[in-house]
């Protein structure tokens, strides 16, 4: 500095107050050596500057994971500077963190030093925080208004959280209907946010054991699996909640909230449907009830119910069979409903056989298929079959149940029918039987068809007012009577019984005088007819040979046997009264009292003795003894060769020599 009227500067020094500031008055003197001095009065103006805030960091920060805000006092020990910067206001700045996802925002320090943090949800680990304080002193003349950075940790420990899911919805199934998987009906499966490491499983429990064989569980995929109980029914109400392995330190949670779902056993119902094939219904009966049910039919019904079902055709169709799920040839079956099922009924048109005989070496168009006959077919009824002649030569029309002489006819089956193609030969052959009288003035006529042919024919008696000489035709296995009998040439040996009934119609009964009249030239060419008085055929021979007697009178009713022998004889064997000794000349084995009727006793030798014979065998030699003298005419089948024993032949020689009969040196074996 320099005083005034001093040639030279002067240098003072000056040392401002610490934490002061303002303007100081200063008066200087000056004195020389000789003692003069001189006084200056200045001014010094000391600036005020901002002093840097100050404190001392709390300690690190420690908590837990989701434990919600936290306030801590975290420091004391704080100034905004010297005593006289104390008005000023601090502020705690956060400068920076190096992991701020774990906190929910900056941590907020007051400016009383309370610290306030949030952790983020689900959020854990830790972070390093930056923080100053800072003043409002500014930082005019150099000022400093923050203070220096300090550094501290929040540290935030992983703390389990809750699992969770969300639940499927409530289920209804029929208890016959297995075992149940429904995936993925739990969904939104989570231990907890940043817990995937974590391991899961399901918890269950219901108040209704009873309707599972297999008891309900969940995977941890979400899976829901159970069998129900197939003979029980109700409502399973089921408790379940999930459970992790993170554990419950530090309060953590290793099980979710409960819910509950409901499995409803439902009984079980299952579906009949009827097929049908053909045409026909069906008549189904269960819990005593009865009902008609057409094709394309369905309904339900409870597992275990047992149904019975009856085929019913229709008219002209015949039950076939049951298919599909079903399978029987019974008309009645009795399915157990255990499974769903489609039975079909099946029906056919009612088969009727239609028999065509002839010749075999004869052939036939049926319907205009080339046909070997005999033939032999079925056909759905009321079909309609065409039938012609190839060769017509020597045709003698259709016989049986079609009567025609064209070579082309056409039958409806509505029934089975056995025909025939008639053609010319020995077998084949007709004749009429006639009976004419004279009766109450007036003429009487009755005619009889007789004959051989491929197939049998008859036609029944007309049961008309019997008048004279009404004749008729009993077959011999039956008393019905016949006015046409056409047998089925198969036999060498036929009989015809003519019943002739010559009395009149009028009160008083009477008789008549029948003429009986054939023709022979209806007659086969071969073989022999005899007329025999009776019904049997060794009766009395009344016409020894009926092609050259062509009629015969009769008084009184009668019955008489036509019999057309073709390769029989006439045996006569007289036989005295007492014991007789003979053999049978023809064939075949007859009984005793059918050859000689009146017959006392048999005796045939046998093993060394005479033994009783019912039975009289051809060849044999055999003892009868008989009442009284007779003869027994026989028509039969010569027997053309015999051969016996030597030995048993010198028995027979033996009896006759010694002419002993069994009675008087009978040895019975």
């Amino acid at each position: 500095m320099k005083a005034p009227g001093v040639p030279y500067f002067l240098t003072a020094f000056l040392s401002p107050v610490p934490d002061q500031y303002g303007t100081a008055s200063i008066s200087l003197t000056i004195t020389d050596s000789t003692g003069l001095s001189q006084t200056t009065t200045f001014n010094i103006d000391v600036k005020p500057v901002n002093d840097p805030p100050f404190f001392n960091r709390g300690t690190d920060l420690f908590t837990t994971e989701d434990s919600g805000s936290k306030t801590v006092s975290w420091t004391s020990h704080f100034s905004s500077g010297p005593n006289n910067e104390s008005n000023q206001h601090i502020s705690f700045i956060i400068e920076s963190m190096d992991n701020p996802s774990i906190l929910s925002g900056k941590p907020v320090i007051s400016s009383n030093g309370l610290l306030t943090y949030t952790p983020a949800e689900n959020a854990f680990g830790q972070t390093q925080v930056n923080v100053y304080v800072q003043d409002d002193g500014g930082i005019v003349n150099n000022g400093c208004n923050k203070s220096p950075p300090q550094q501290f940790s929040i540290y935030i420990a992983p703390v389990n959280d809750c699992p969770t899911f969300i639940k499927g919805n409530n289920l209804s199934i029929e208890n016959r209907k297995g075992k149940q998987t429904i995936t993925n009906w739990a969904t939104r499966i989570h231990p907890g946010l940043n817990e995937d490491h974590q391991t899961i499983d399901f918890l269950l429990s219901t108040n209704r054991t009873d309707l599972f064989s297999e008891q309900p569980i969940i995977h941890p995929n979400g899976t829901l699996e159970f069998t129900p109980n197939p003979n029980e029914t109700g409502f399973a109400d089921i408790t379940v909640s999930i459970k992790d392995n993170g554990g419950v330190d530090k309060n953590g949670c290793d099980t979710s909230i409960q819910q509950t779902f409901r499995i409803a056993v439902e009984p079980t119902y299952y579906t009949l449907c009827l097929d049908m094939e053909g045409q026909g219904s069906v008549q189904l009966e269960f819990n005593s009830s009865k009902q008609i049910v057409l094709p394309d039919w369905c309904d339900q019904f409870l597992a275990d119910t047992k149904i019975r079902l009856e085929a019913k055709p229709e008219n002209n169709w015949t039950f076939e069979s049951w298919t599909k799920d079903m399978n029987s040839m019974e008309q009645i079956i009795q399915p157990v409903m255990n499974q769903n099922m489609t039975i079909q009924v099946n029906f056919q048109m009612r088969q009727v056989k239609l028999n065509i005989e002839g010749e075999k070496s004869k052939t036939i168009y049926v319907n205009d298929v080339l046909t070997l006959l005999p033939y032999s077919s079925t056909y759905n009824i009321n079909s309609n079959v065409q039938l012609e002649i190839v060769d017509p030569d020597k045709f003698l029309g259709w016989a049986g149940d079609i009567q025609s002489n064209s070579h082309s006819v056409t039958i409806q089956l509505s029934e089975n029918k056995t025909i025939a193609a008639l053609y010319e030969n020995a077998l084949e052959w007709r004749s009429d039987i006639k009976g004419i009288s004279e009766a109450d003035g007036k003429t009487c006529k009755s005619e009889l068809l007789i004959g051989t042919s491929i197939i049998e024919s008859t036609q029944s008696e007309d049961d008309s007012p019997i008048y004279a000489c009404r004749l008729f035709i009993y077959k011999p296995e039956t008393i019905d009577k016949k006015s046409v009998y056409i047998q089925e040439n198969n036999q060498r040996l036929y009989q015809w019984i003519i019943g002739v009934d010559s009395h009149d119609s009028t009160s008083v009964p009477g008789y008549n005088t029948v003429n009986l009249q054939w023709n022979a030239s209806q007659f086969s060419d071969i073989g022999h007819y005899y007329l025999i008085d009776g019904h049997e055929m060794n009766g009395d021979i009344i016409v020894s040979d009926m092609k050259k007697t062509t009629h015969l009178s009769i008084s009184g009713d009668q019955y008489l046997s036509i019999v057309w022998a073709l390769e029989q004889k006439i045996f006569t064997i007289d036989l005295k009264a007492g014991w007789n000794l003979t053999s049978l000349p023809f064939q075949p084995d007859y009984s005793l009292s059918d050859l000689f009727d009146g017959t006392q006793v048999a005796y045939v030798f046998k093993n060394g003795g005479y033994t009783q014979a019912d039975i009289i065998t051809p060849g044999n030699g055999f003892w009868i003894k008989i009442p009284e003298d007779k003869s027994y005419t026989f028509i039969a089948e010569p027997l053309n060769a015999y051969t016996k024993h030597c030995q048993t032949a010198g028995i027979w020689l033996e009896a006759l020599k010694l002419k002993q009969a069994p009675e008087q040196n009978l040895k019975v074996v």
